[in-house]
């Protein structure tokens, strides 16, 4: 019988499931499917390459961020994993998210893994959610505005319906309120997080290393679903497209859903119609770029398992050899 923690992940994990599916079998009932295929079936593939290219390499600068995060939380005297074990963790890590939920995907590997090299629970728990925090609270920062703004052309928000707006305000307050009893109950712990995190805020290399690495990720992810709309002839001007996507990638990046899937199709059809992009263009990009984040994991994945299968073959030698 399964109880406890482990009952309650596989309901988070069911939940986000079924708001995928749920979102995307909506949108399908509401658009022209064949349509959609057509748009992706004529997608012009070298760019998409070029787009899959740069997603894959993104885990570099994520893999630094991740093991200075890990490096932090390490008892003293216990050294981080090297850049290349690192590099090869949050492959595996970007390649799970793509299949499972966040809670069962490359999160909880990256817990396993982080308590693995020495941490404890709480500390390799922490290493994982502060590394998923900050890329969060980087992507608000460099896309908030963008979206305001973008909002504001569109002359507020009228044009949503009612209902959505109703649904995202209870939506709100019900997170908060889950929020609040969370922290309530497990306020002894929060504490020690508040207390590890400022000493990161004290230590050196915070800038270099974590608001960086994040500000390449999150600009090279936007200039990425920037160019997959391009690519489908959206004509939307750049900085618009730039507040659009920035809360499509927010929303995706909640973990609500598997991978984004849904959510980012739902805040794509629903932004860009009010620009007239129709509802198959802007799903066939939304999908586009899911496609190529997938593809980008499985590219990142298969070059990180063969690379050191292949320097073996390329033995290095020592100084003293050439003397």
């Amino acid at each position: 019988m399964i109880t406890g923690k482990p009952l309650k992940r596989w309901l988070i994990a069911c939940t986000q499931i079924v708001v995928s599916i749920s979102l995307i079998v909506w949108i399908f009932l509401n658009i022209d499917l064949q349509n959609t295929l057509q748009l992706v079936a004529a997608t012009n593939i070298l760019p998409l390459i070029f787009c899959i290219i740069s997603l894959a390499i993104l885990v570099i600068p994520a893999a630094i961020r991740w093991r200075w995060f890990v490096g932090r939380f390490m008892p003293d005297g216990m050294v981080p994993p090297d850049l290349g074990l690192a590099i090869r963790i949050n492959t595996v890590n970007v390649a799970l998210n793509q299949f499972l939920p966040s809670t069962l995907g490359g999160d909880l590997y990256r817990v396993i893994i982080a308590k693995s090299l020495g941490l404890s629970l709480l500390r390799s728990t922490g290493a994982t959610v502060a590394d998923r925090l900050s890329a969060f609270v980087i992507l608000i920062v460099i896309s908030g505005p963008a979206l305001i703004i973008t909002l504001a052309s569109l002359r507020g928000i009228v044009w949503l319906p009612e209902m959505t707006i109703w649904l995202a305000l209870l939506a709100v307050i019900g997170l908060f309120l889950l929020f609040w009893v969370f922290v309530q109950k497990h306020a002894m712990k929060f504490a020690s997080a508040i207390a590890l995190f400022r000493s990161f805020l004290r230590a050196n290399g915070l800038v270099s290393r974590v608001v960086f690495t994040s500000l390449i990720i999150q600009f090279a992810t936007l200039t990425v679903m920037i160019a997959t709309a391009k690519i489908l002839g959206i004509e939307t001007g750049v900085f618009s497209l730039f507040g659009i996507m920035a809360a499509s990638l927010m929303a995706s990046r909640l973990p609500i859903s598997v991978a984004g899937w849904g959510v980012r199709e739902g805040v794509l059809v629903s932004f860009l119609s009010a620009y007239g992009v129709a509802a198959e263009k802007a799903f066939a990009t939304s999908v586009i770029y899911g496609l190529a984040e997938l593809a980008a994991a499985m590219l990142a994945l298969l070059i990180s398992s063969a690379a050191p299968v292949f320097f073996r073959f390329f033995p290095t030698q020592s100084s003293s050899e050439h003397q």
